[in-house]
């Protein structure tokens, strides 16, 4: 982890949640509906999106105490504008794959269990998420199922693990990481995480993918577009 590491991004520095629900108002995105601030997923589809406005969402975070739904999209798709802001981070600039979301989240928002196919600079622009962590050796703990619409998921309660329903689950050991306002963690393909917001934030998250493994991600986005599968 790289403490304050993001504060020094100068392109990020205005990238609160309240300046990108003012810039981007009326500009329609999917986000993510919430079941008691859980990230909602289908095992044949992948996961459940609604859409709103940016303006719209933010307004739903500031007036209410419990957050409906969770914004986290591709930055080329839907903000090309923060894209170039953002930039290019120095540790994958000259990778052969790379990708790039923007979350906005409010309080008690949680991402289910998930990994991801390609490395991950997570960094927190603004607020505070907390994660959970589960090493690659212990998936078979955590009941992903690997043909299903969302195979990258595990049905397992992040924060409350089930030794009834998950009898592998009781023994996962998960470590545990605080990010606040500029902090940054290299999360390494493959690794199992729970993602907590704490307080309204806005994260950037930086994938990318080199040498053989590049071709990876590619051949897993080729496979969501032949199953139709929404990630």
């Amino acid at each position: 982890m790289f403490r304050a590491l993001a504060a020094g991004w100068t392109g990020t520095r205005d990238w609160t949640p309240e300046r990108l629900g003012a810039r981007f108002s009326d500009r329609e995105v999917p986000v993510i509906p919430l079941t008691d601030g859980l990230c909602g997923y289908e095992h044949e589809s992948g996961v459940v999106y609604e859409r709103r406005t940016v303006g719209a969402y933010v307004d739903s975070l500031r007036s209410s105490s419990k957050p409906e739904w969770f914004l986290t999209v591709r930055l080329r798709e839907h903000f090309p504008e923060l894209a170039l802001e953002g930039g290019v981070p120095e540790y994958c600039l000259n990778a052969r794959w790379r990708d790039a979301r923007v979350s906005i989240g409010g309080d008690g928002t949680t991402t289910p269990i998930h990994a991801e196919l390609a490395h991950n600079l997570l960094a927190v622009i603004r607020g505070e998420k907390e994660l959970a962590l589960f090493a690659p050796w212990q998936s078979h703990r955590l009941y992903f199922r690997p043909f299903s619409g969302a195979p990258h998921i595990s049905p397992v309660d992040p924060y409350v693990l089930d030794a009834r329903r998950f009898p592998r689950a009781a023994s996962a050991t998960p470590w545990r990481v605080l990010l606040r306002s500029g902090d940054v963690l290299f999360l390494p393909r493959g690794w199992w995480h729970a993602v907590r917001t704490n307080e309204m934030t806005v994260a950037l998250s930086s994938w990318w993918a080199d040498g053989m493994s590049s071709f990876v991600p590619r051949a897993a986005s080729l496979y969501k577009r032949l199953r139709d599968l929404r990630t």
